[in-house]
């Protein structure tokens, strides 16, 4: 390994490998970080490769499209357990490490995970199919987001099916009281990601389940609406915009409805909240009145002054703020 000293003063060793490994076939240029402080030492691979990124599981992919061509559920789901396995056991590569650039993918990766496994997740045969591809779906997306995926020339394509095709099952799973359509929309919201910010049509598709997830008789679903909107605002936050005034407007609707009044809902509320504010605490003196003030109302009641005419719905009884039990 050939070693070279660290940025600036930070005391930091680099150590990296040396020609004589590109002598060796199937190898990839290595980084290992030397932490003096503590003797650590920490792997990043990838450094200037530009070869496509094999992801975990590659090899099942074949028997898993032979065993849907024949129908033998029982073996598909093996093979889902398998591929959930093997993601979930295996480390994501680092990513952004000298050039920021992002791992490859090839078009192959994409339409098994994003069209066969996706589709899987709607599979009216059998209920339990559908919850291994999920499980397995949400650990794949650990290292599909580690790539360059949404720059791929099959994104647009595959973007359309996920969001148009996807969003319309989501919609009557969550309807007929499927019991993970929140995990469902989680991840396919995972995999769009920055195309969510990205002008009105896709964000509301998947807003317009959510927000019927809100008004749901069913206090559960609610409860898992609010699962989803944390992600939302996580995603407004990763792509740098949830400081826009339109973005910051529709995260506090449900947070300022008064339509469910329990203890979990509460907790919920308040940690998109507080996650909200912690995002946009150097701004929060001129959003005073946007953030700061119906929080307050929140965890207070507004028992200081007459509640805001936006601020309560028509289901408010004076029975507190829709923070307060």
């Amino acid at each position: 390994l050939e070693r070279h000293s660290g940025p600036g003063d930070s005391g930091i060793d680099l150590y990296v490998a040396g020609p004589w490994f590109k002598s060796y076939p199937g190898r990839v240029p290595l980084l290992l970080i030397f932490h003096p402080a503590d003797g650590s030492c920490t792997q990043c691979l990838n450094m200037t490769n530009t070869r496509p990124t094999s992801l975990p599981g590659r090899e099942l992919y074949g028997p898993l499209r032979k065993a849907l061509e024949s129908g033998s559920y029982e073996k598909v789901d093996g093979l889902l357990t398998d591929l959930e396995e093997v993601c979930r056991t295996t480390a994501t590569g680092c990513d952004i490490v000298a050039h920021g650039k992002k791992n490859t993918i090839v078009k192959d990766d994409m339409k098994f995970w994003f069209l066969e496994v996706g589709r899987l997740m709607f599979e009216e045969k059998s209920a339990n199919t559908k919850h291994l591809a999920l499980n397995a779906l949400e650990s794949a997306v650990n290292h599909i987001s580690v790539t360059n995926y949404q720059d791929h020339s099959a994104w647009g394509e595959m973007r359309e099916v996920i969001s148009k095709e996807y969003t319309s099952l989501l919609d009557t799973a969550r309807s007929d009281k499927d019991p993970n359509w929140h995990r469902i929309w989680s991840v396919l919201v995972r995999i769009i990601n920055r195309d969510l910010c990205q002008g009105s049509s896709i964000i509301n598709m998947f807003l317009s389940i959510v927000e019927a997830g809100f008004r749901s008789p069913e206090l559960s679903i609610r409860e898992q609406s609010f699962d989803c909107w944390r992600l939302l605002v996580e995603i407004f936050a990763k792509n740098k915009q949830i400081n826009i005034p339109k973005r910051v407007k529709l995260i506090c609707i449900p947070l300022k409805s008064s339509k469910s009044k329990t203890e979990t809902i509460a907790l919920k509320k308040f940690d998109i909240w507080w996650y909200l504010m912690c995002q946009l605490r150097s701004q929060l003196d001129a959003m005073a009145d946007t953030i700061f003030e119906p929080f307050m109302y929140f965890c207070f009641g507004p028992s200081f002054k007459t509640p805001l005419c936006y601020y309560f719905d028509s289901s408010y009884k004076e029975l507190g703020a829709p923070g307060k039990m």
